[in-house]
């Protein structure tokens, strides 16, 4: 399953969870791009303010990496 959406950004930032809540105290900054939290993650973009578009896909296994379409890619596990 694939859904896609295009969401606003304020200050290069979203937050990703199951609920409505994404506390900011729960942050694992160990990387630029991804920060996972005890439910969700925040995810950091290449803009400051403005829409950005979101993909996500459900997945049997691991996607394979096409990491030369790519400047940075981070793994993380977000529950």
């Amino acid at each position: 399953m694939t859904t896609s959406s295009v969401m606003f950004v304020n200050e290069g930032i979203f937050g990703i969870s199951d609920d409505a809540q994404v506390p900011m105290e729960t942050v694992r900054w160990s990387n630029g791009l991804a920060a996972p939290m005890d439910h969700g993650a925040w995810i950091l973009t290449g803009i400051n303010t403005g829409h950005v578009r979101v993909t996500a896909q459900c997945l049997d296994a691991a996607p394979p990496v096409k990491a030369a379409d790519w400047e940075e890619i981070v793994e993380v596990s977000v529950r």
